[in-house]
């Protein structure tokens, strides 16, 4: 028949070793959420038609600084090994977090926390490596960030589809 219990509809756990979940949890973690200030944009949008592409300025400034360059650099830098981490727990086959379904509206979703920091670490240091002229390290960030949107693509809530959607855009 018919599933009618959490315990049926909920996704299996892979095993350990296929499930980078716990990985890639322990390594934001690791690395915390990143500084707002450093946060670069992609592009910021001048005229209609027409786009500032952050990574091609030779100087970016911001509300906070003359040149976000330079701090990015070292915060990328300090975070270097979490990131790398961070990477390495994206290449697992899957990514399914250990959710307890049976809490209903109680359920701590905690781990879209560390999706969206994820994201931004990952984008983050995309834009510096193309900055930087290193367009392979770029590409890994970029190949990452859509692993995680692939990996998240089976939760059954409507807020993780649509943390996924904004990682995605």
């Amino acid at each position: 028949g018919e599933k009618m219990t959490i315990a049926e509809l909920a996704p299996v756990l892979p095993r350990d070793n296929e499930n980078g979940a716990n990985r890639l949890v322990s390594a934001v973690r690791q690395a915390g959420g990143i500084n707002w200030t450093d946060q670069p944009p992609t592009m910021r949008f001048v005229i209609p038609g027409r786009a500032l592409v952050a990574w091609r300025q030779k100087t970016l400034p911001t509300s906070e600084s003359t040149n976000l360059w330079p701090s990015l650099r070292d915060e990328i830098e300090t975070h270097r090994a979490a990131l790398a981490e961070i990477r390495d727990a994206l290449e697992s086959p899957a990514l399914v977090f250990n959710l307890d379904y049976s809490q209903g509206f109680n359920l701590q979703l905690s781990h879209l926390l560390a999706m969206k920091q994820t994201a931004q670490w990952l984008s983050a240091a995309t834009v510096l490596e193309l900055h930087e002229g290193r367009v392979t390290n770029a590409v890994e960030n970029v190949q990452a960030l859509t692993a995680l949107v692939r990996h998240h693509q089976n939760e059954p809530f409507v807020i993780s589809s649509l943390v996924r959607i904004a990682i995605a855009a």
